[in-house]
């Protein structure tokens, strides 16, 4: 999400008028409000504030903020003309002026975050800030900018395109009346939970001056021209208020110099092209009424386009007043509740479902329990669900009877079955990325450079049915026809290497970037391993950053200072998300190839050992999710599950980590594991083994029903694991029949029927 309030983005707006009889002493011949600045110069007010009675502009607009004093000119930019109805109520009674200077009144502008309300219940804590009468300094008759702070009812008066704030606390006593106090404050933003809903248009006098109206940003959100000049779109994304926090940003807007980062999905550089037909079946689904909610599964391999699909959809459906988003990766305590209440249709993704089990769990008891207001529609992704996963059994255990049919995974089919069409794809990506690289770098016609591009041969290879595949080569054959193409590769290098070639030359330019200044003290290669460090091992803080960086053998004795300016320089490099110190090279396959090309023998000019500096000593955290990331990465780098295995069987460093692990950890990393892959079929029986062991300890201590109904069920699919591991690879070492039978008396003891799959 975006900045929320800021106090030196308010401004003071008055624009001359001709009196038209008596008027108040201080303000004869001025039109008087408040406004917000929201771009660069760019001013939100209320429309009636520059507008006269006739619906034409005020000739003369000035601009005064509360840190910059001083009035400047302004122009007003949007709408064009405006017009009161009759009835006295006002029609988009919203404005934007522009400072005739580029600076604004406050100096830099934080990002507006613009949102909706969306739930059933009053929303507390809202504030504004504005010039009202109020505020008038006796002395100077200037106005004093006025903060008020009160809540905002979703019900209330008798138009749509209004909201209502009740302002918390008495007029003062001091205040003549009649008059109101909080004349001029018309045009003021008004904000709940840090996001900006609306603009102050009345004061309602018959409520003691203790009420305001406002236009809500979400009447206006649609407006073309508007949404273009606040945020360079065709509509205005608003955040809902009530379940903001719920959702990650996959479009986070990371250094737009990253080549990489340009084949992000959030990105969008690359227009939404093939899917046409899973869109229909999805928005039917979405806007079918049947159940109240409802779940489907997505499945596919990564880079085949899960997340573009999913986004796609969000977009389409928020066009619509849908809430959609992807679920955050850490949740604050109450927010799933609030999905029951909200008044608005929901579509919640939930990317690599398979990592996120106990959130959908909490989830999907909290719609049982409590039928939702309006449609909720849970769309899963997930790499894989195959029968073994302890987590698909989990989420087929949480759902059973609890959904119209049965939940089964459904495969995104390729994104370019039929060879033929790969060229016309081809070139209509070519086109896209240069258009938006071109944005980024202007060193080149990168849109020339395209079009005298011919479609390669090679094309039908099966690699290229993957959709981030396909984009690769285009990108990759654009760069490299560019003014500085990568020309020292092994003749063995793919087109991710390439790729990443490139985005080394990013390293290397923000390195030395101020604050940074690195290529004196760090090599390449240091460098390098650093942006690794970073891709397996996530940090939710500095010092585990620093403590991260410190075990890179390259890096052993730096001080923290040292590595706190390398943590820092990570951190600009690919900004992070909400809950993490740093991000990561994106997309996340590319993420895992780096990794997987790093971690190669050193007769192929890798360092195994680099796997076990990183995971030796890091957080249990850290520990669960780099095997995560490495496990995921087996699925494509072949030499990494004899890699995994030494890890977690044999290494005297990583292993005792291992086996500290929680259990539900243990069965997090192996369903990670690729399907039915038999090189990690002894990690995955010593994965199976540690768990089982620990899961027993805690059936032993008793705790409550549904603790040992979730013991039993993690159990049942640890059983189910290892009878396949014992088809494929013969006898193990623990009896699968012998887990059967205590089982069951596990279960009896929890008070259930004994029921085996």
């Amino acid at each position: 999400m975006a900045g929320g309030f800021s106090q030196g983005l308010v401004a003071e707006i008055r624009a001359p008028v001709a009196p038209e009889g008596p008027s108040d002493a201080d303000t004869p011949d001025y039109s008087r409000g408040s406004g917000y600045l929201v771009g660069s110069g760019l001013v939100l007010t209320a429309a009636h504030v520059v507008f006269d009675d006739y619906g034409r502009k005020l000739p003369v607009v000035e601009v005064r903020g509360i840190v910059a004093g001083g009035w400047r000119k302004a122009n007003v930019v949007w709408p064009s003309a405006y017009c009161r109805s009759k009835d006295g109520g006002d029609v988009a009674d919203v404005a934007l002026v522009r400072l005739e200077q580029d600076a604004g009144p406050a100096g830099e502008v934080t990002p507006v975050g613009w949102g909706r309300l969306t739930g059933q219940q009053s929303v507390k804590d809202c504030l504004l800030v504005g010039f009202p009468r109020l505020g008038r300094d006796e002395e100077t008759l200037l106005r004093q900018p006025e903060q008020a702070e009160g809540t905002i009812s979703p019900v209330g008066g008798s138009r749509g395109d209004q909201l209502y704030f009740q302002i918390d606390g008495p007029i003062p006593a001091w205040w003549p009346k009649p008059g109101s106090p909080w004349a001029g404050v018309s045009g003021a933003a008004v904000f709940a939970g840090g996001l900006l809903v609306g603009v102050v248009a009345k004061d309602h006098q018959e409520f003691g001056g203790g009420r305001l109206s406002a236009t809500r940003i979400s009447a206006i959100a649609g407006a073309g021209e508007f949404a273009s000049l606040v945020s360079g779109t065709d509509r205005l994304e608003l955040e809902s208020v009530e379940l903001a926090g719920l959702f990650d940003d996959p479009g986070q807007v990371r250094d737009r110099r990253s080549p990489t980062s340009l084949l992000r999905p959030g990105r969008t550089a690359v227009d939404f092209y093939g899917r046409d037909s899973w869109i229909v079946d999805l928005t039917g689904w979405c806007v079918k009424k049947s159940a109240p909610w409802a779940v489907r599964l997505i499945t596919g391999p990564g880079g085949q386009g899960k997340t573009r699909l999913a986004l796609k959809l969000c977009d389409d459906l928020s066009a619509t007043e849908w809430v959609s988003g992807f679920l955050a990766r850490s949740i604050v305590g109450g927010l799933l509740e609030k999905i029951a209440d909200t008044d608005t249709s929901v579509l919640l993704v939930v990317d690599y479902a398979e990592a996120r089990a106990r959130h959908l769990s909490a989830l999907f008891r909290v719609l049982h329990q409590r039928t939702p207001a309006k449609r909720v529609r849970i769309l899963l992704l997930a790499r894989s669900a195959h029968d073994e996963a302890e987590w698909w059994q989990w989420i087929r255990d949480e759902l059973r009877d609890k959904l119209e049919g049965p939940l089964l995974p459904e495969p995104l089919s390729d994104l370019e079955p039929r060879e033929h069409d790969r060229g016309s794809s081809y070139q209509r990506i070519l086109t896209d990325l240069a258009r938006a690289w071109s944005q980024v770098d202007t060193d080149a016609d990168w849109t020339n450079l395209a079009a005298s591009i011919a479609t390669p041969a090679g094309l039908d290879d099966p690699r290229y049915t993957l959709a981030l595949a396909l984009h690769e080569r285009a990108f990759t054959d654009l760069l490299q026809a560019g003014p500085n193409p990568i020309t020292a590769l092994p003749s063995t290098s793919e087109n991710t290497d390439i790729l990443l070639a490139h985005e080394g030359r990013y390293w290397a330019e923000t390195s030395d970037v101020p604050p940074h200044h690195l290529s004196q003290k760090y090599t390449w290669k240091v460098r390098h391993q650093a942006v690794i460090a970073a891709a397996l091992c996530g940090a939710t803080s500095e010092d585990e950053a620093i403590a991260t960086l410190g075990r890179l053998p390259l890096l052993k004795g730096q001080t923290p200072a040292d590595l706190e300016m390398l943590a820092a320089w990570l951190r600009d490099l690919y900004p992070a998300p909400p809950d993490a110190y740093w991000g990561s090279l994106v997309p996340d396959r590319i993420a895992e190839h780096l990794i997987g090309q790093a971690l190669r023998t050193r007769s192929d000019g890798g360092d195994p050992d680099l796997a076990r500096a990183l995971l030796g000593d890091a957080t249990p955290r850290q520990l669960r999710d780099g095997l995560m990331i490495l496990a995921r990465a087996s699925a494509h780098q072949p030499h990494l599950p004899a890699l995994i295995a030494n890890l977690i069987i044999v290494d005297e460093q990583v292993a005792p980590a291992v086996a500290q692990l929680h259990f539900t950890a243990l069965a997090t990393v192996l369903d990670a594991f690729p399907e039915r892959l038999i090189a990690l079929a002894d990690a995955a029986d010593t994965l199976i083994t540690l768990a089982e062991i620990q899961a027993r300890e805690a059936v032993k201590i008793r705790g409550d029903r549904a603790t040992l109904e979730a013991l039993a069920r993690l159990l049942t699919s640890l059983s189910t694991r290892r009878s396949s591991l014992v088809q494929r690879q013969g006898p193990i070492a623990v009896d699968a029949a012998a887990l059967h039978r205590e089982l069951a008396a596990y279960q009896l003891t929890a008070g259930r029927e004994t029921s085996w799959r």
